[in-house]
């Protein structure tokens, strides 16, 4: 399919765009370009549907790009969706308890120390083990800062079975690889692997439940705007379901083979602002 040309082609005014984060919107140090920010604001400006969905929480999304998005973001890869201008949660999808602890059983057989992500009464938390944390589990931490999420637990018993939302493990890919096996195929729940974004060597395994994807919740937003079509970015296989969804999905240079294979067309690199370059030509009629 052949890149879209101008805005008026596609009526931006009935169109949903929506861009992954890391990889992608963000830049090499998962941080928002300045020129990225100033086309954000001029596209929000004009009206256009514009929003992200990410596997990032609602805090850390607010904390890089909630002052340039009014409509719902999706967080979590898909897991909830929060309103930005009160943090109000649209929608949650979270995993059975019994599902959860079989998951936390498996990553203990395996030796990889899982990072618990819950949402209970409009709080996000992160419960982790503070007497076991992994190397990566550390500067998972460590790159965030002070991070209100942020719930060390003392033993694999005190972490939440409630609420949540998914549970992830960052380690190399052997480790990874054998909490899959111990794991095998779970009942009401999906296994998602990808590398990381921003370093060579950890690979991410994430747990959701059973349905749970960036495409399902970006279908909703859309249906719920009466959107007549939607135009989505990412790099990664976690945004597969959101290319499945869109009318237009675009690739940035360096994404994920599978990702290139399923795109409509590739686009510059995160590193050249290139999902803010097609917005500013699509959206906003900038040569």
């Amino acid at each position: 399919m052949a890149p879209l040309l101008c805005g008026h082609d596609i009526g931006v005014h009935d169109t949903l765009f929506v861009t992954d984060l890391d990889g992608t919107l963000l830049d090499a140090t998962g941080h928002v370009g300045a020129y990225s920010a100033a086309v954000l604001e001029r596209v929000a400006g004009v009206g256009a549907w514009v929003t992200c969905a990410t596997a990032r929480s609602w805090t850390t999304t607010r904390r890089l790009v909630g002052g340039y998005f009014q409509l719902p973001v999706v967080v979590h890869n898909g897991a909830a969706t929060v309103r930005p201008a009160d943090g109000a949660v649209q929608s949650a999808a979270f995993l059975r308890p019994t599902t959860v602890d079989r998951v936390l059983g498996a990553c203990r057989r395996a030796g990889a120390p899982p990072l618990v992500h819950t949402l209970h009464s409009g709080s996000e938390q992160t419960a982790w083990l503070q007497h076991e944390a992994s190397v990566h589990v550390n500067q998972y931490w460590l790159d965030r800062g002070a991070d209100p999420r942020s719930a060390p637990q003392p033993s694999w018993a005190s972490l939440p079975r409630d609420h949540v939302l998914g549970v992830a493990v960052v380690a190399e890919r052997a480790r990874v690889q054998r909490v899959q096996g111990v794991l095998g195929e779970v009942d009401g729940a999906q296994v998602l692997v990808r590398p990381d974004t921003y370093r060579t060597g950890p690979v991410w395994l994430e747990v959701t439940a059973a349905g749970v994807s960036k495409g399902g919740a970006v279908r909703q937003l859309a249906d719920q705007l009466g959107a007549s079509r939607v135009v989505v970015f990412g790099d990664s296989v976690n945004d597969l379901p959101l290319f499945a969804v869109a009318d237009e999905s675009y690739a940035v240079a360096g994404a994920d083979p599978q990702v290139l294979a399923c795109a409509s067309g590739v686009i510059g690199s995160n590193e050249d602002e290139a999902v803010a370059r097609w917005l500013a030509r699509v959206v906003l009629a900038e040569v």
